[in-house]
C-alpha cells in the first residue's frame, strides 16, 4: 500500500501536463460517439472499436475530459499493480515503484490502446506463471479476449500467450472456464459494437485500409503488410538489442537496462537448457514491439507493451537474485554482505534511469502553457457558430471540436495523408465539405511524417480559396470563413 500510495502521488503530480493528437483524437470519437454518432460510418478510423470504448464511456457520464482519460489510467494502473501483488507480491512492490517513475518517458498515462493492452499483456504474463485456478482461467480468458480486440499487431501476442497457457498441464485442466471467460468478453465487445460501430465497414477502414494505404505510408508494399511488418519488425529489433550497451546518452541507458532485463532472462531460461521457453521469451519480445517508431524523437509510446512488460522482467529477474543471495545467507554469513552489495548496485544502476524521466517530464512543460491561441480560436470558433454548427479543422487538431463543443463537417476528426491517398476517404472528405459547408474551416499547416500540407491537402486548400476568404492567423492556425457570412471582426 506503501509503494502505490507513492506511485500515486508521482503519477498524479506529472499525468495532466501535455496533449498529444492521438489521444484528443480518440476523446474526440468516444465523445462523438456518445453523441449517437456511429464508429466507420459517421466517424472515420483505423482503429479497432476498443480502442474508443473508454472515452465514450466517460463522454457518458461526464462528457469529454483529458483530466478523467488520465485519471481513468491513473486507476487501470493502480489495479494492474493490485492484480500482480494477488499473484506475486514481491516483485509487484518494486513493479509498482519503477512503472510509477517510468511511465512519462513513454506517455503510459495517455489513453492510448497500446497502454491498455500493455497492462493486459503484463497481467497475463504474471497469470501464467502462477498456479491454476477456475478464477483465474476466467479471468485469463477475458484478459485474452480484450488483448485480442484492441489492435490488428496484437495477433502474435496473442498465440504467444494463448500457447503459454494450453501447454500447462495445470491450465488446460480449466479449459472450460478459460473459454467461457473468452466468450464473455467477446459478447460483451461485440454487443457494445454492434450498437455503436457499423461493422460492415470494419474490414474495410481498420484492415483493408492498414493493409494498402497506411501500409504505403510506414514503408510497407501495399497489400503486404502483415508479412512485410513482421519482417521490417524483425530487422528493426535485430539492430535494437544488438546496440543494447550502446549508451551514448540516459535515454538510450534507459530503454537499455529493459533490454538487459529481457535478454538476461532469455540466457538465463536458455543456460538451464529450457530451450523452448527461451525461444518463446524472444518471440514474445519481437511481438511486444512489432510497432516501431517511425522517427527517431518521436514519443515511444508505441513501445508500451514492451517497456512495461520489460518492467515487470525486470522486477521478478532482481527480486530472484535477491531472494537466491538471501537463501545462502542462511547458512553463509558473508552472503548477507554480498546481498545488500546487490541491492546497492541496483539502486544505484536504476537511480539513473529517472534522470530521462525527469527530463521527459520536463520537456512536456511547453505543452501546459497555451498562451491564450487555442482559447482565442475557441473563442473565435464560438462567436461565429452555434452549437449545432458543424464545423472543419485539418488536418489534425481533434481537440478544438470538443473545446468548442462544435461536431466536425467531415467524416473524420483528422484528415492525414494516408487518407488523401485512400480514394473512399479522400471522396467522403470533399463531399462532405461541399455538402455541409461548414462555416468555419481551420488549417494547420501541418508536416505529417515528412509529408507537407501542401500536397496532401492542395485540393482541400484549392476549394478552400474558391469559396472562403481567410480572416487571420492564431497560433499557427489559418481560418476560413464562408464567403456568404460576415468577418469575425464584422
Amino acid at each position: 500500500m506503501a509503494a502505490l500510495a507513492i506511485g500515486l502521488l508521482i503519477l498524479w503530480r506529472t499525468a495532466f501536463i501535455e496533449s498529444h493528437w492521438d489521444e484528443d483524437a480518440g476523446m474526440a470519437i468516444g465523445w462523438l460517439l456518445s453523441k449517437g454518432w456511429r464508429l466507420y460510418s459517421d466517424v472515420f478510423s483505423h482503429h479497432m472499436p476498443l480502442d474508443y470504448i473508454p472515452s465514450w464511456a466517460i463522454s457518458c457520464l461526464f462528457g469529454p475530459s483529458q483530466a478523467l482519460c488520465r485519471a481513468f489510467m491513473i486507476g487501470g494502473w493502480a489495479l494492474l499493480c493490485c492484480g500482480l501483488w494477488r499473484l506475486e507480491k514481491t516483485p509487484a512492490i518494486l513493479f509498482t515503484l519503477l512503472s510509477s517513475l517510468w511511465l512519462t518517458y513513454w506517455m503510459g498515462q495517455m489513453l492510448l490502446v497500446e497502454n491498455l493492452w500493455a497492462g493486459f499483456a503484463v497481467l497475463l504474463l504474471a497469470l501464467a506463471s502462477s498456479p491454476a485456478a477456475k478464477i483465474k482461467a476466467a479471468g485469463a480468458g477475458a484478459l485474452l479476449g480484450a488483448l485480442l480486440c484492441s489492435s490488428l499487431t496484437c495477433g502474435p501476442v496473442f498465440l504467444l500467450l494463448l500457447f503459454e497457457f494450453l501447454r500447462q498441464p495445470g491450465w488446460r485442466k480449466f479449459f472450460r472456464q478459460f473459454a467461457a471467460g473468452f466468450a464473455g468478453w467477446m459478447f460483451v465487445f461485440l454487443a457494445w459494437s454492434w450498437s455503436h460501430a457499423d461493422l460492415g465497414l470494419w474490414y474495410t477502414d481498420a484492415v483493408r485500409f492498414n493493409n494498402f494505404s497506411y501500409a504505403f505510408f510506414s514503408g510497407l508494399k501495399p497489400g503486404e503488410a502483415g508479412g512485410g511488418l513482421m519482417l521490417q519488425a524483425l530487422a528493426k529489433n535485430i539492430g535494437y538489442f544488438a546496440s543494447t550497451l550502446s549508451w551514448n546518452n540516459l535515454e538510450q541507458y534507459f530503454e537499455g537496462i529493459l533490454r538487459l532485463a529481457w535478454l538476461g532472462w532469455i540466457a538465463w531460461t536458455a543456460a538451464q537448457k529450457r530451450w523452448r521457453e527461451a525461444a518463446w521469451w524472444a518471440a514474445l519480445a519481437l511481438a511486444l514491439r512489432l510497432r516501431v517508431e517511425h522517427f527517431l524523437y518521436t514519443p515511444p509510446f508505441h513501445g508500451a507493451p514492451f517497456f512495461l512488460a520489460g518492467t515487470w522482467l525486470l522486477s521478478r529477474a532482481l527480486v530472484l537474485v535477491w531472494d537466491g543471495l538471501r537463501a545462502r545467507a542462511k547458512t553463509m554469513a558473508w552472503a548477507w554482505a554480498w546481498a545488500w552489495a546487490w541491492a546497492a548496485a541496483c539502486a544505484v544502476l536504476l537511480a539513473a534511469t529517472l534522470v530521462p524521466t525527469a527530463l521527459a517530464t520536463a520537456s512536456l512543460s511547453a505543452y501546459d502553457r497555451d498562451g491564450g491561441g487555442d482559447s482565442a480560436i475557441v473563442d473565435a470558433i464560438k462567436k461565429a457558430t452555434g452549437p449545432e454548427d458543424a464545423i472543419a479543422v485539418l488536418p489534425m487538431y481533434p481537440k478544438l471540436y470538443i473545446e468548442s463543443g462544435r461536431v466536425p463537417a467531415t467524416p473524420s476528426v483528422f484528415y492525414l495523408p494516408w487518407q488523401a491517398a485512400w480514394p473512399e476517404q479522400h471522396e467522403r472528405t470533399l463531399a462532405a465539405l461541399r455538402d455541409c459547408s461548414p462555416k468555419i474551416v481551420v488549417i494547420y499547416d501541418t508536416k505529417i511524417w515528412g509529408v507537407p500540407w501542401s500536397e496532401y491537402g492542395a485540393d482541400i486548400e484549392a476549394w478552400l480559396r474558391e469559396n472562403y476568404r481567410s480572416v487571420g492567423n492564431f497560433k499557427d492556425a489559418q481560418l476560413w470563413v464562408r464567403r456568404d457570412r460576415l468577418t469575425l471582426s464584422q
